[in-house]
């Protein structure tokens, strides 16, 4: 499913992998470098290309791999989560948001969220509102291009709240 993802961002070299641990009781997402060890979202020599994270998290069984947004790149993320039922509806929330955001959108790697990315300044580099978190540095958002209806183009927007 990764051929999904946006060609711009396969050529940024902004890309690492991710395993699922459980700190603090809950279950998170580990950022791994795709070199070894940790990676650091603020830290750009722990990250790779996209083809180099991907075959790193092929060959240790890692769960997957991740972009990571930087103040040097155009692109901002936003993370709906819990917003899918079972059978793949979105909460009304969603929908507005995606509405309002129309760009790249995929399905999250536990299947009940959405990681929306686009081309858009915002006035902060990472904001937790109720029905969403949105980014644009310091953070990575784990990809599985199973892109979420037809939603393939990484487009152009501008910041709502």
């Amino acid at each position: 499913m990764f051929e999904k993802i946006p060609k711009e961002l396969k050529e940024r070299v902004q890309w690492v992998c991710w395993r699922m641990a459980v700190k603090n009781g809950r279950q998170t997402k580990i950022p791994v470098s795709p070199w070894g060890g940790s990676a650091k979202t603020n830290d750009s020599s722990t990250w790779s290309t996209f083809d180099h994270a991907k075959g790193s998290a092929d060959m240790c069984g890692l769960d997957g791999i991740g972009f990571v947004f930087t103040a040097d790149d155009p692109y901002v993320g936003i993370d709906i989560d819990h917003c899918r039922g079972a059978g793949g509806d979105l909460t009304s929330i969603a929908e507005e948001i995606m509405e309002r955001y129309d760009s790249y959108t995929e399905i999250s790697p536990s299947g009940n969220g959405l990681h929306i990315i686009c081309e858009m300044k915002v006035p902060f580099t990472g904001k937790r509102m109720t029905w969403m978190e949105v980014y644009a540095e310091r953070r990575f958002f784990c990809s599985t291009g199973d892109v979420f209806r037809g939603k393939d183009e990484i487009k152009e927007m501008e910041w709502k709240e």
